[in-house]
């Protein structure tokens, strides 16, 4: 994830991933991954 990640915000955010956003598996990973970027902004 690091390598093609674009920061944690906006992993933490992609509505693609909720499904698996509580598993200790994502989180632990994701949890190491620098706050690069803000999450994307809400479409209209």
């Amino acid at each position: 994830m690091a390598a093609g990640s674009r920061g944690r915000g906006r992993v933490e955010a992609d509505p693609d991933l909720a499904a698996i956003r509580d598993r200790a598996d994502f989180r632990e990973p994701v949890g190491a991954l620098p706050d690069l970027a803000p999450p994307p902004r809400p479409k209209p």
